[in-house]
């Protein structure tokens, strides 16, 4: 019924229990050094930072955590990989030989059939079209809804992007309510939720369309192949949730995206390709996505050539850089010189302070967070995953084993979002590409150890497997009402064009009197200012920024603060909106507040916030 056979052919040898337990060993005691270490790395800290911020408080190093990280993936997984190969040379591709590996372990003709995909595609978007939007019509989020809310309002008055807004994300990241609002020809908060959920469905599609070219990279008979399929894509598609934030969120479409367009390329040899000439176009476009995003793709890029010069495959890697170029060509001649000058000032600026300014100690691994402990753990089995399907004479071809180095790399340096904003949230969306890795060599494992060819009703051709096959999808699904799919039109109305203030219930209420007692005071501005953290203010009273800092969280830069004021001392806005219940962004911009406090005098007081006025002279 079962065959014994393990993805490295050694279980069968007596002889390789006693390396296995080695390798075990050397594992463990590797990677429980490696966790024992970690609070014993310290990089001195610059104490003149005026930042503020966690790190601040705690006089930490903004980059002690990546070094953290760094040491112990590599005392974890280095050894394993060593004793790996030393132990098992006879089993397993050297490193050499990986290097230049060639297609003659080819995966089979077989493809997976069009049906089944076809079918999880249209439960996917059925899933989608059921989905409770009224769940979405909730209270708003001043701060970070604000962040992209006030921009894109800001550039529907001065259609500019960088030169009228300092934006920490980037030019999709902060502006994508734009494309909506123009497609509905009315701004509303619930249009731009509902662009979110569309995000999620497309991280679903994009995820389902790389487990088919993973399944299809594999060496499995049609049969293991399809089942591979459906447990792969539905693994991958559960790390969506339309409800709650997940390994896959808004941002990581392009990311998927990236992914689907790597596996595909690697089928080329050396020649002028494409495909890879597209790859490198992703270079422009991540940086106009979101710029956290474009780190880590930019990184991906540049070592896929060297890994290619390696190879010596230099058509390749000219190929990448050839679609590098053009993409930031066509950048640089489409965007006024204003905009490319604040696109750089401003990306390098939010470079350069971001992790200081909203960083968050990665919790120790004994200091009892269960998840970042456990994140750190499967870090290190997705890496000898990896080393498994990359070294192993496995069915894996040589595009998925090359997909999967790859695959890691991204992995780890993508984990920098969760080293940096440390909270459980962000670690978890810091994970999806390590899960990729986690769910594909379970899965791989399972079905390459079962002999499912010996069973005629497995066959993807027969009804009962057909059945299965519509079981697990309809188990799947998290949210199946049949009457939603049918008033899904009035369901999508209600949330679209929903009223900004029904966005104010329960706890936010409050925030109705503030924007009334704003208006009325701001009802002869052009503009309004605010140094608070209810950035999405502008937004809601409909009036434009008086300069580009519409939220103080990015202020804090020396060099920022001075260009803060030099716009404030410009546009001179009449009322500023200067503190509110919660002051946590003030000890971050001390000259700011000097030259208000200077300048301007107190106007008016609602409830817990306080309004100033210019001084007259």
């Amino acid at each position: 019924m079962i065959k014994l056979r393990n993805f490295n052919k050694f279980l069968k040898v007596p002889n390789n229990l006693n390396k296995i337990t080695i390798l075990i060993l050397i594992l463990f005691s590797s990677t429980i050094l490696s966790l024992f270490l970690w609070e014993h790395i310290n990089i001195p800290v610059d104490k003149s930072s005026e930042y503020g911020g966690d790190y601040y408080d705690k006089s930490y190093n903004k980059n002690n955590d990546t070094l953290r990280f760094i040491v112990f993936i590599t005392l974890s997984i280095l050894p394993f990989l060593v004793s790996y190969i030393f132990l098992f040379k006879e089993n397993n591709t050297k490193i050499n030989q990986f290097l230049f590996l060639n297609d003659a372990n080819k995966s089979s003709k077989d493809k997976v059939s069009n049906f089944i995909i076809f079918s999880i595609f249209i439960f996917c978007i059925l899933e989608f079209f059921i989905i409770d939007l009224t769940f979405f019509i909730s209270d708003l989020d001043l701060f970070h809804e604000g962040l992209w809310l006030t921009p894109s309002f800001n550039f529907s008055l001065t259609q500019k992007f960088w030169a009228e807004n300092y934006i920490g994300r980037g030019l999709f990241g902060n502006f994508y309510p734009v494309l909506i609002w123009n497609l509905i020809n009315e701004m509303t908060i619930g249009s731009v939720r509902f662009f979110n959920i569309f995000l999620l469905l497309l991280n679903k599609l994009l995820l389902i369309f790389l487990a088919k070219q993973i399944s299809e990279n594999i060496n499995f008979s049609l049969i293991k192949k399809t089942i591979f399929f459906i447990s792969l894509s539905l693994l991958l598609v559960s790390l969506v949730d339309y409800y709650n934030k997940e390994e896959f969120v808004k941002r990581s479409p392009l990311i998927i995206l990236f992914l689907n367009f790597l596996l595909f390329s690697l089928k080329d040899y050396n020649k002028y390709s494409i495909n890879f000439f597209c790859l490198g176009i992703f270079s422009i476009i991540s940086f106009l996505w979101f710029i956290d995003v474009a780190a880590y793709l930019n990184f991906v890029l540049i070592f896929i050539i060297v890994f290619y010069l390696i190879k010596m495959q230099f058509k390749i890697s000219l190929s990448i850089l050839s679609g590098i170029t053009f993409g930031w060509v066509l950048f640089l001649v489409t965007f006024p010189d204003n905009e490319i000058s604040a696109f750089f000032s401003n990306t390098l600026n939010i470079y350069k302070s971001i992790d200081q300014i909203h960083g968050i100690v990665f919790p120790e691994p004994f200091s009892g967070n269960t998840r970042a402990l456990r994140t750190l753990l499967l870090f290190v089995i997705g890496g000898v995953f990896s080393i498994f399907i990359c070294l192993d004479q496995n069915k894996f071809n040589k595009r998925n084993k090359y997909f999967f180095l790859f695959l890691f790399i991204l992995a780890l340096v993508s984990f920098k979002t969760g080293l940096s904003r440390s909270d459980n949230g962000h670690i978890r969306t810091a994970t999806g590409p390590l899960m990729i890795i986690l769910y594909t060599f379970v899965v791989y494992w399972i079905i390459d150890f079962v002999n499912f060819d010996k069973y005629k009703y497995f066959s993807s051709k027969s009804i009962i497997f057909k059945l299965i096959f519509f079981a697990l999808i309809f188990i799947n699904f998290k949210t199946y009402n049949i009457n939603k799919l049918l008033n899904f039109n009035d369901n999508l109305n209600s949330l679209i064009y929903a009223e900004d203030k029904i966005y104010f219930r329960n706890e936010k209420s409050q925030y109705l009197g503030l924007i009334n007692h704003y208006k009325k005071i701001s009802k002869k501005d052009n503009c309004i200012q605010i140094i608070t953290e209810e950035t999405a203010l502008p937004y809601l009273l409909k009036k434009r920024n008086c300069t580009n800092y519409f939220s103080p969280w990015y202020v804090s830069p020396k060099n920022i603060q001075k260009d803060f004021i030099k716009q404030l001392m410009k546009s001179q806005p009449p009322i500023i909106l200067f503190s509110s219940r919660e002051i946590r962004f003030m000890p971050k911009f001390k000259q700011v507040v000097l030259y208000i406090e200077e300048n301007y005098e107190l106007h008016s007081k609602y409830e817990s916030w306080t309004f100033l006025k210019i001084k007259k002279k």
